[in-house]
């Protein structure tokens, strides 16, 4: 869903019964637009993820930066002795891990991506019940979490 507007319109058409599903737009200070992708991947294993880009003007942006330091917590290190560093870049978004108590890890992850230069950040919720390691955390965003296809309709 592109834009507030159609995000608002598709949370308006679910029945209240259905209101899980809601896209949620509030907590991210104020911005100027907000894109949200949704990734499902079927194969042997499901894989899940949503992922929200938000664009903000300077001073917002400035605003949400230092909140997102001031009130998340990231991993520094590795989670498991095996896994990489969990900090990453991609795309120009630099990429890190919410270190959330009672997170399943690796089956549960949420990273936070901030791009300076273009003024966006980045959620990305990753859900895969059968995810034992991480190789490689920007081949997981790219591959399993459908950043791939966000490049490819972010560039039309």
């Amino acid at each position: 869903y592109k834009g507030v507007e159609k995000i608002i319109a598709y949370n308006e058409s679910l029945p209240p019964e259905d209101n899980y599903l809601y896209i949620e737009t509030e907590g991210y200070g104020e911005f100027e637009d907000i894109v949200h992708y949704h990734y499902l991947s079927t194969g042997l294993f499901v894989q899940h993820s949503e992922t929200k880009i938000i664009k903000y003007n300077d001073e917002n942006f400035k605003k949400e930066t230092e909140r997102i330091n001031a009130e998340m917590s990231f991993y520094e290190k590795s989670v498991d002795d095996s896994d990489p560093v969990p900090v990453f870049t991609v795309e120009g978004f630099d990429f890190r891990l919410e270190e959330i108590e009672n997170h399943w890890y690796p089956k549960d992850m949420f990273f936070v991506g901030i791009n300076k230069e273009t003024k966006e950040i980045a959620y990305v919720e990753f859900y895969d019940d059968d995810l034992d390691s991480v190789w490689d955390f920007s081949e997981l965003l790219y591959n399993d979490c459908g950043w791939k296809f966000i490049i490819k309709d972010r560039n039309k």
